[in-house]
């Protein structure tokens, strides 16, 4: 909160009084409230729920202690059944094994489980459901059993996307801490001003404008890569943050605070429901036309926030992000593979490693979970060029992905990328064990200093690329597309096979740069006549080089 971005909203005050007297009867009124007002009012909330459960439920009835472990299948649920997404920390808890199995199917006394469970289960019972669906009691959890793991993972996105609502510990660490202790918000509450508007007061009222990012979206469980989907997929969320209550549907962004919506100037998440769970765009049409653009841009803005969660177990990373590419299933006809749609595999294959400390992610403890083209195969946030006003040129034709594997199993890192495209010897230049500037063509690129830079020359393991760096014709630029300023490609690595490459990088090179005022041109920028802009030389005639050489086209695979 040190970081506070203050707001100044006109005549816009909260529609509940601020008070530090708060108890679960208060919550539970706020919560009904929301859980009305969708179920009966938002029609886009209505919408695609189906009578669907999971394979396992926990049962309680409404005011009992004694918890039950149901198999659907044997006994079927009567009535909604609700989530609970937590994070697992250091606390250690009773799970469903074997052993427990037959116990938890007796029942057991909610005491005895973690507080978070035991105040979800009270939630549930509140608002009148009986069912509640739990990780760690619903899945066996082991790696004796993994079978039953792989098999109920594979249905994550039905859990969530079929449950009443979802219960989010947004403020908790681990399972220790309940609920219902939230941190006073007095720091928080908005200030309310006067100032004189041409002889005339107006009142206005200062707030934190990161409050939903402070609440919400950087709070602890929602930095987990498991809960990303979770909150997704979810029909309605309710999180119990650091200081206060939130809600999510698809209709409604709202905090205990602002319990009738949040000020536009609050900052909403990126990642909204509304965005995202009503129909993808289905990208059938043409790459220039404007559902495809959409597709691209939500596709490749999932992939960065969830780049930026992290993981417990990291062989987790496609599967963790599995119930979110069945949501894009169901209104696409196309091939997913590895975190890659085969109709925008141009675009995705564009993706780079956020940081330029490539150390700080060994790629030795990622490559074994998928293909070296995927940007599952690294850890730490990825990033994607900005398409600015659109592509101009092509350069890779005939693009497929080839598996005989579930997207959901280690052996998707054997799948490959097929095409056609013009591969050019490339030759990296160090200097302090960074990359200093690169080779093709004849032509010399610097790097650039920032990471924020658009011009980028970016690996995904120093040592590989390194070691191939000063042999001439095994280090490889496959270019990919331009936009209005960029030549964006990949960095490829010769390996066994006719035809058989890795990635080991990706490229960036500035073609066109917009001036600052009367600033100096860099070396290799050239102005143009009108003056607005700069040109990059080298880059430019890169481009003509790539466009003059259709002829050397060849087939590719990239595994």
């Amino acid at each position: 909160m040190a970081n506070m971005k203050l707001q100044v909203e006109f005549n816009k005050h909260p529609a509940r009084a601020f008070s530090d007297v708060r108890s679960f009867e208060t919550d539970l009124r706020l919560v009904t409230g929301w859980i009305q007002e969708c179920a009966l009012n938002h029609e886009n909330c209505k919408r695609g729920q189906r009578s669907w459960y999971p394979t396992r439920l926990l049962h309680f009835e409404s005011k009992a202690q004694n918890v039950k472990l149901i198999v659907s299948k044997e006994n079927p649920p009567n009535g909604p059944y609700v989530t609970l997404s937590h994070r697992w920390g250091q606390h250690k808890y009773e799970t469903l094994k074997p052993s427990t199995m037959q116990r938890l199917k007796k029942g057991i006394d909610a005491v005895t489980l973690p507080q978070i469970f035991q105040d979800a289960i009270q939630i549930a019972q509140a608002l009148g459901v009986h069912y509640l669906w739990i990780d760690g009691l619903c899945i066996q959890q082991g790696e004796d059993y993994r079978s039953d793991w792989a098999r109920e993972s594979q249905q994550m996105d039905q859990v969530y996307s079929n449950a009443f609502f979802n219960i989010s510990a947004t403020l908790s660490e681990d399972g220790t801490e309940s609920l219902f202790h939230r941190r006073s918000w007095r720091s928080i509450i908005p200030s309310r001003i006067q100032i004189d508007m041409q002889g005339r007061l107006e009142q206005y009222y200062v707030l934190d404008g990161d409050i939903w990012k402070d609440e919400v979206d950087e709070a602890p469980l929602s930095t987990r890569g498991w809960v990303f989907q979770e909150r997704i997929l979810a029909p309605r969320v309710i999180h119990f943050g650091p200081s206060q209550i939130g809600w999510e549907c698809k209709e409604l962004e709202a905090l205990e605070m602002f319990p009738n919506g949040l000020p536009q100037m609050c900052g909403l998440s990126t990642m909204r429901k509304s965005d995202i769970l009503q129909d993808p765009p289905a990208a059938t049409q043409d790459s220039g036309s404007t559902d495809l653009d959409g597709f691209v841009d939500l596709w490749q803005q999932l992939v960065s926030a969830y780049s930026r969660c992290a993981l417990s177990q990291p062989g987790d990373k496609l599967v963790a992000f599995l119930g979110i590419a069945k949501k894009f299933m169901q209104s696409r006809t196309d091939t997913y593979i590895a975190g890659m749609w085969e109709k925008t595999l141009t675009y995705d294959l564009a993706w780079n490693r956020a940081t330029l400390d490539i150390e700080d992610y060994p790629l030795s403890k990622t490559s074994c979970r998928a293909p070296s083209w995927s940007w599952a195969s690294v850890d730490g946030e990825i990033e994607f060029p900005k398409m600015l006003d659109g592509v101009r040129d092509h350069f890779v034709s005939d693009m497929q992905l080839s598996t005989t594997v579930d997207n959901s199993t280690p052996a998707v890192r054997r799948s490959k990328v097929q095409a056609r495209g013009l591969c050019l010897p490339l030759r990296l230049k160090w200097s302090n064990r960074k990359i200093s500037g690169v080779t093709v063509a004849g032509l010399h690129f610097m790097a650039a200093d920032e990471e924020d830079s658009d011009q980028k020359i970016v690996l995904e393991d120093s040592t590989r690329a390194a070691e191939a760096g000063g042999a001439v014709g095994r280090l490889l630029l496959l270019p990919l597309f331009t936009t209005t300023h960029l030549l964006v490609g990949l960095v490829l690595i010769k390996t066994r096979g006719v035809n058989a490459h890795l990635r080991v990088g990706s490229v960036q090179l500035r073609i066109m740069a917009e001036p600052v005022g009367e600033i100096t041109p860099p070396k290799d920028m050239k102005r143009e006549r009108d003056g607005n802009r700069y040109w990059s030389v080298p880059a430019l005639k890169l481009r003509l080089h790539i466009l003059g050489n259709q002829r050397q086209v060849r087939k590719i695979e990239i595994f």
